[in-house]
């Protein structure tokens, strides 16, 4: 069998995937170590002598003040941030990267094959037309329209419309954690880190909640996310290599 990196198309496949799994490792590190400080600041401030800490934050205005907080109510902070936010926080921007090479990658190969907008996507809004000066911004426009619809959608339709679009299969591992850990992200962004019947649903079988409990956070969770968000992106990326390893259509997209 031919070694995959004598693969025309290796190198193009290959960067996106390593740009993202190192964006991932970065998010990873830089968690770590703001872990590490806020409980070497937790540590220090549990000897301090002060009961009143003093911050210079903004006003609503835009102006510096100074405010007053009680030193326990500090120490509260810095441990629901160590024990959870520091975590729920790093999540969002863990899955933008994930979606964010999931995107490019559906751009790339439904540039170099159009058919695969599908049959629905004959009919094309005036306002597109109109709007557009070249053939490949209505190409362009359309398929960001598609791929914007597909990934607010159930996590089945989300999944049915990327291996239908890449023409790849992902491993059923990855889609149902990665729904989990989507859904879980969710939760922390627009409901407070309590669960609800969206997540329920979202999440199945992997569900770590009841409608109406918190959903934890911790360094674990965030951790086998991480691992979840990379095993996606190098099942994609071996699905991709294996498909359009040898395809000339794909190496075009290099002009």
């Amino acid at each position: 069998m031919e070694h995959t990196k004598r693969l025309p198309n290796y190198n193009l496949l290959r960067k996106p995937r390593n740009r993202t799994i190192r964006q991932l490792n970065n998010i990873f590190v830089v968690t770590g170590i703001a872990k590490n400080s806020v409980e070497e600041a937790r540590r220090t401030l549990e000897s301090g002598p002060r009961t009143k800490l003093h911050f210079t934050i903004p006003s609503i205005r835009d102006e510096k003040v100074v405010a007053a907080r009680n030193r326990t109510k500090i120490l509260s902070l810095l441990e629901q941030a160590i024990n959870c936010d520091l975590f729920s926080q790093a999540l969002v921007p863990a899955i933008a990267v994930t979606e964010g090479y999931l995107v490019d990658m559906l751009i790339m190969i439904m540039k170099c094959f159009p058919k695969k907008l599908g049959v629905r996507e004959k009919k094309i809004e005036l306002s597109l037309v109109l709007e557009a000066d070249t053939l490949d911004e209505v190409i362009e426009k359309v398929i960001s329209n598609q791929i914007h619809s597909a990934f607010y959608a159930s996590p089945s339709n989300y999944f049915e419309y990327l291996e239908e679009k890449l023409s790849i299969a992902l491993p059923d591992r990855y889609k149902a954690e990665y729904a989990e850990v989507k859904a879980t992200r969710d939760i922390y962004v627009h409901n407070a880190g309590i669960a609800n019947s969206i997540y329920v649903q979202k999440a199945g079988s992997l569900a770590r909640a009841a409608d109406g409990e918190l959903l934890p956070i911790d360094e674990q969770y965030f951790s086998l996310s991480i691992t979840c968000m990379k095993g996606v992106v190098q099942a994609v990326y071996q699905g991709l290599l294996k498909k359009y390893g040898k395809s000339k259509e794909l190496g075009l997209f290099l002009d």
